[in-house]
């Protein structure tokens, strides 16, 4: 029984291959979206939380850059202000710099080539925290990425729980899944097309779980203002 055991792990450890550092093709796929972020898009975002559907429209050409346009099929009044209208809309410079940077996303040893065809490859990697309370954190989670290789790009993005815990004494996470999805909207950029989350956690003895979901869709490019 333990030589099976040993064997089985053995089979395990050569299917899967482990990587000192980034491998080539990721790095590529990163700087493919990092390329891609420098390239201004209006976008519909259409986001479903609690039974709540919001459709939002964006454009960077605008002075009033969120409109919401229907929520839940409803027709909103042309005066309606968005919630991210006025100060907390403005991104810092330095934010606009990290859009589509994933470069400190994952431990550099920590890439795992999980499965691989002709045209896509699956990674899995251990999260990069910035510092020690965020390690608390990311240490129970483990990312996977998908990776186009004819472009290349990244496909998809996910992160999930690999077991329950506790990131604070009366709130334990019983399960976490988060996925982000890109596609090619034009040009040869690439941009998130869909967004979904799916947490459930225990805060003190109630139990609660937060599941949503964001489409992006219609991109357009657009000229923005000074």
């Amino acid at each position: 029984m333990k030589s099976l055991k040993i064997l089985s792990l053995i089979s395990l450890f050569l299917c899967v291959s482990v990587f000192a550092e980034k491998p080539e093709l990721v790095q590529q796929a990163m700087d493919a979206m990092e390329t891609s972020s420098k390239t201004e898009w209006a976008y519909t975002k259409t986001t479903t939380d609690e039974n709540i559907a919001t459709v939002e429209r964006f454009d960077p050409s605008l002075e009033q850059k969120w409109t919401t346009l229907t929520i839940n099929g409803t027709a909103v009044a042309s005066d309606f202000e968005h919630p991210q209208y006025g100060a907390d809309e403005e991104e810092s410079e330095s934010d606009k710099d990290k859009e589509g940077d994933f470069s400190a996303i994952a431990q550099d040893d920590s890439w795992q080539l999980v499965s691989e065809t002709d045209t896509e490859a699956t990674y899995s990697f251990t999260p990069e925290a910035d510092d020690s309370e965020e390690a608390k954190f990311l240490k129970h989670l483990q990312g996977t990425m998908l990776i186009d290789k004819q472009s290349p790009h990244i496909k998809k993005f996910s992160m999930k729980a690999l077991r329950k815990f506790k990131p604070m004494a009366i709130v334990k996470v019983l399960n976490m899944q988060v996925d982000v999805e890109f596609a090619d909207v034009g040009n040869g950029d690439y941009k998130v097309i869909k967004e979904s989350d799916d947490v459930t956690v225990r805060v003190a003895l109630i139990k609660q779980r937060e599941k949503s979901e964001t489409l992006y869709s219609d991109y357009l490019r657009v000229d923005t203002v000074n």
